[in-house]
């Protein structure tokens, strides 16, 4: 089972339909209450090569997905024994959908360098039908931010809703970021899925790093051009 996000079917098309599977990652908290911290994303949810059937060719298992809300696929791919003489092979593919009624979606670079000044976003879906008015916040460490952490707007019905914020990057080796969303009885938090480790931390790099980060970029760049 893994992720179809590198396929052609879209969260944000499915999401809408469904309203009422909610699922959570590991504890945590934020300003207004309990959330569930989603910080486990994996691109494969679970892999078996030796699940064996029953008699009348049934086979169950049980797995825990990740915290990706996403649209999962399940890969299935059968072949018999062959003991009697015969071997018969199959293949079948069925889509599960993982999501929340209250979304948020951390939108972040890959690494930040000390010293910049940084946007940071987070899209919020509404997949209830109703109006929502949601809180959107997010608590770093390791930068300043400029504005307000906090943020209420206004979600249409099955709709969605981009929120930023502008930061800048202080002298740490790392930047920790959570991005939480409240709106009446739903809510959700995230770490952001670009970052590193089990902390999906942002790696804060220097101006000297980065230079050689950018050379070292356009040597590769330089060589798989070159490749006949």
């Amino acid at each position: 089972m893994r992720t179809s996000s590198p396929l052609t079917i879209n969260v944000d098309q499915l999401t809408q339909t469904v309203l009422d599977t909610i699922k959570g990652g590991g504890g945590g908290g934020g300003e207004g209450g309990i959330f569930d911290i989603r910080e486990n994303f994996v691109d494969t949810a679970y892999w078996n090569a030796t699940v064996n059937t029953n008699a009348d060719g049934t086979a169950t298992f049980s797995v825990t997905l990740p915290d990706n809300l996403t649209t999962w696929r399940l890969d299935a791919r059968a072949v018999t024994s062959g003991a009697d003489g015969l071997t018969l092979v199959g293949q079948n593919t069925f889509d599960l959908l993982s999501t929340k009624p209250l979304l948020i979606r951390p939108v972040t670079p890959r690494f930040v360098v000390v010293g910049d000044q940084v946007t940071l976003a987070a899209v919020v879906n509404n997949n209830t039908g109703k109006d929502m008015s949601v809180d959107v916040s997010v608590q770093g460490e390791g930068l300043t931010f400029t504005g307000e952490a906090s943020q209420t707007v206004t979600i249409p019905s099955s709709g969605r809703q981009r929120v930023e914020w502008t930061a800048t990057v202080n002298d740490a080796d790392n930047v920790d970021l959570t991005f939480f969303a409240k709106g009446g009885d739903f809510n959700d938090a995230s770490k952001p899925p670009l970052g590193q480790g089990d902390q999906k931390l942002l790696p804060a790099y220097s101006m000297k790093c980065r230079k050689q980060l950018v050379r070292r970029a356009c040597c590769a760049k330089a060589a798989r051009s070159q490749r006949p």
